[in-house]
């Protein structure tokens, strides 16, 4: 990978001018990585705007023209690799490994599932909020049949583009799209509450620390204590401070930097 990506993708606008041949000097998994991220920023407003305008909450149903997925396991065949960057990234290094029969077996081909489509929001037999799904835009993907599903082309109208752009000559552009829960639930919730006075010291164990740390010899562990005793000698002991830390597990496409948000109620743009 090229040390610096802007000045890669500069001189190719030099050479080639505004063109898609100047987007290819980029390595293939930066090129696809702005394509999946405009993706993901279409996904985002229209989930956004979902929740705003046609309701949300924890115990809602869906509404009709939802698409859903009966069960979990027909999620998890529907969300491609493409939805995360850092395969895309994983798959290069093991194109570009001498022997990259040795780095992994072969991943194989996985046909995506299709939703199903809520005909009635009336009745006992109405999908979970938990089971809505939105589509990632692509070609090979099927849309809301309500309001979620117009937004689509209003987005990519704002970007001078329309649903069959997707469809794209040159395969590293071409979108096929996939779906994403509307709405997940943490699972393997567990916290635990602790108490420190220095801001800088880790409160999570990392791996590397975990293989370098060696348990201390008695001599070490006497001149630990006698040293702490006297930087404190005759100092007021500092405040400690209490803080949480959560551990659970997302599916793929959710992130933990919203779980937070929504736990704590608080606006990640602004920090």
């Amino acid at each position: 990978m090229p040390q610096c990506l802007e000045k890669t993708l500069l001189l190719g606008i030099a050479r080639h001018g505004k063109t898609l041949a100047a987007i290819q000097t980029l390595p293939r998994n930066m090129r696809q990585l702005y394509t999946h991220s405009y993706q993901s920023l279409v996904w985002n407003r229209i989930t956004s705007r979902r929740i705003s305008e046609l309701g949300f909450k924890s115990d809602s149903k869906a509404i009709s023209g939802d698409l859903f997925f009966p069960s979990q396991g027909s999620t998890q065949k529907a969300l491609r690799s493409v939805d995360s960057a850092s395969e895309l990234f994983y798959e290069d290094a093991v194109k570009e490994s001498s022997k990259p029969e040795e780095f992994r077996p072969k991943k194989p081909t996985v046909i995506p599932a299709v939703p199903s489509l809520v005909s009635s929001a009336s009745g006992d037999d109405v999908p979970s909020i938990y089971q809505v799904v939105l589509p990632l835009p692509g070609y090979d993907v099927i849309y809301p049949q309500n309001e979620a599903g117009k937004w689509y082309s209003e987005i990519l109208e704002e970007d001078s583009l329309k649903l069959e752009d997707l469809r794209h000559k040159v395969k590293d552009f071409a979108l096929p799209g996939s779906y994403r829960h509307l709405m997940v639930k943490p699972e393997d919730v567990h916290y635990t509450i602790k108490e420190y006075t220095d801001p800088l010291t880790p409160l999570i164990e990392n791996d590397l620390k975990s293989l370098s740390s060696s348990p201390p010899s008695p001599n070490h562990s006497a001149s630990v204590q006698l040293s702490a005793e006297s930087v404190d000698h005759g100092e007021k002991e500092q405040a400690k401070k209490r803080a949480v830390v959560l551990e659970f597990t997302l599916p793929k496409a959710a992130y933990a930097t919203m779980a937070i948000r929504e736990l704590m109620k608080d606006v990640t743009v602004k920090q």
